[in-house]
């Protein structure tokens, strides 16, 4: 498919990088069969395809209507689409151009800036975040229900929190040098599901590996990203890279998350940072050592003995977060350990298919991603399973806001083995 630039777009560099990607599309279709908004709606401008010819006549000067636009901001950006294209285009790469460029043509109604500042100015931030969610949980009998169905009750089944710095972790034998990683603890884990990064520094902690967090570092700049604040973004991850080198000069063997999408945007800061002449070696060098959790454990322990899983690791419902399989290609990991622990699991369907979170997509887009979400539940407990398991946290809150199963990080379910004395 061909792409003629209009004039005022010839010297963009953005523009050029989405005609490159357009072009070598060949409109077989195979996307759109693991489109979520495509399978839903069966409108050809709901899918990649329809979604290609739209940015392509934006960029050929053409004006597209509120209609149309709407039509690109229900796309999830997850990607799976992707994993069918014949042609391999980066349609992840081409909607965040086009947004973040139909963001400085066509200005958002109010109501919608205001959203999104207010989004940006909370979620990120986890001091504000927490204070939000406290007055929320106050407030939820009395918001629209599109909102109080966002705001989890209080984790009653956690331990309050400790902090990753002063949690006891297994000291190196004498002669062993010490190892160590970097753990982002993202915008919300710890006030949300706390357990979750507790359980990864135990777990690295029984491999001999110490867990370092970087108190100065923040948010890895997802949230600014899917909001098209590319300036925003950039800042962040350079803030953040200023906080980790450090520690990486120190030795710190790899920066994980457990939160997929987190992790998924800390590999693709060697991406965002490419022309910036003073950070684009950092960022190259912090995207390599970006791993995740899972390909540490096998990597130590090959045989998984350290670790055994609870007695009720029966018939799970195994949730593969769009991160994890389409950006990452690392869907394989935590199927591959929980099984070889003993884990059994229930069938699904639609693996493929997101469940409607999407990052701020849920906020944005609150009746695609609850429809979504309730296709993904159906899907997921289609064999009666006995909880729900799963790599993302904004996919496990965006799923657990609609089932009452149990639903959890997969590395929670690990426990690790005290050795006999």
């Amino acid at each position: 498919m061909l792409t003629d630039l209009d004039e005022k777009y010839r010297q963009s560099e953005r523009a050029n990088n989405a005609a490159r990607i357009i072009k070598r599309c060949v409109h077989r279709g195979f996307c759109n069969a693991t489109c979520p908004t495509f399978i839903e709606s069966g409108s050809q401008n709901r899918g990649p395809r329809g979604r290609i010819y739209l940015i392509r006549v934006f960029l050929q000067g053409k004006a597209l209507t509120a209609e149309q636009r709407k039509d690109l901001d229900l796309c999830v950006a997850c990607r799976s689409c992707e994993t069918t294209c014949p042609a391999g285009i980066e349609f992840g790469q081409l909607i965040h151009i086009a947004r973040s460029m139909l963001e400085e043509e066509y200005p958002r109604p109010w109501r919608e800036r205001m959203l999104r500042w207010a989004i940006k100015q909370v979620l990120p931030y986890p001091n504000r975040f927490s204070l939000a969610l406290t007055i929320g949980r106050q407030l939820k009998p009395v918001l629209p229900n599109s909102i109080a169905i966002k705001i989890p009750p209080q984790n009653t089944h956690s331990q309050p929190d400790v902090s990753v710095s002063s949690q006891k972790q297994q000291v190196p034998k004498p002669g062993n040098k010490a190892r160590s990683v970097i753990l982002l603890t993202g915008c919300a884990q710890d006030t949300l599901q706390p357990t979750t990064n507790r359980a990864a520094v135990n777990i690295l902690s029984a491999l001999g590996i110490k867990t370092q967090q970087q108190p100065t570092a923040q948010c890895c700049g997802a949230v600014h990203t899917s909001l098209c604040d590319n300036r925003k973004a950039r800042q962040l991850m350079r803030a953040n890279i200023d906080a980790w080198w450090p520690l990486i000069e120190q030795g710190a063997e790899a920066i994980i998350s457990m939160s997929s999408s987190c992790e998924l945007m800390v590999t693709e800061y060697a991406t965002h940072l490419a022309d910036d002449e003073k950070y684009a070696d950092k960022a190259n060098i912090v995207s390599k050592l970006t791993r995740n959790i899972g390909e540490i454990i096998l990597g130590e322990d090959e045989q998984l003995s350290h670790f055994t899983l609870d007695e009720n690791c029966k018939n799970i419902a195994l949730h593969t977060p769009c991160s994890l399989r389409n950006g990452l290609g690392k869907d394989d990991i935590p199927t591959h350990i929980l099984s070889r622990l003993g884990a059994t699991f229930s069938d699904t369907e639609d693996n493929k298919i997101c469940c409607g979170s999407g990052g701020t997509y849920s906020l944005l887009q609150p009746q695609s991603s609850i429809l979504l979400r309730n296709n993904k539940i159906k899907a997921l407990t289609l064999n009666h399973p006995s909880q729900i398991a799963t790599s993302n946290l904004s996919c496990q809150m965006h799923i657990g806001s609609g089932t009452r199963l149990p639903i959890s990080h997969w590395v929670t379910l690990l426990k690790v083995i005290t050795p006999s004395h």
